[in-house]
């Protein structure tokens, strides 16, 4: 079954940002949009920012409408993909409790770079507490969508 994202996304806009702790549904969220037709930019499997700079901004020049998954846990993080595609840029929070990503982090049988161990647990309590939530007054963000309890 197809998972539907939760919300409608305009067709000006050219790039979601996706932010939350690991387990919340940025990747469930990505690959929906990517069935739709969206390029998906995932840290997890092209390794870090740089590669997913280079890739997002190439498909944004290609005229391609892009996801970014990734944690983007402050402003500074989702700064860098606001100004590959400025004025068209919107945030996605995904607001899931520390618990709830908890366990589903440990229910993963397969994550190529958080796998289902103890020490996972504490990868994600940390970005639990170095998270700072979005806000429209970030620079060249031009909206900021926060959803509670996805998926």
């Amino acid at each position: 079954m197809q998972r539907q994202p939760p919300f409608l996304i305009g067709k000006d806009v050219q790039m979601l940002v996706v932010c939350g702790f690991p387990g919340c549904g940025k990747t469930t969220l990505a690959s929906s949009l990517a069935d739709r037709g969206w390029f998906h930019v995932s840290q997890d499997l092209l390794g870090n920012r740089r590669a997913c700079e280079r890739a997002a901004r190439a498909e944004v020049l290609a005229g391609r409408r892009v996801v970014v998954d990734r944690c983007n846990q402050d402003a500074v993080q989702r700064s860098h993909w606001a100004r590959i595609a400025p004025a068209s840029t919107v945030v996605v929070w995904l607001d899931a409790a520390v618990d709830v990503c908890v366990e589903r982090v440990l229910s993963r049988p397969s994550h190529p770079t958080l796998p289902p161990i103890p020490s996972s647990v504490g990868i994600v309590k940390r970005f639990a507490t170095e998270f700072v939530p979005p806000t429209k007054s970030e620079s060249r963000v031009r909206d900021v969508l926060r959803i509670r309890d996805p998926f």
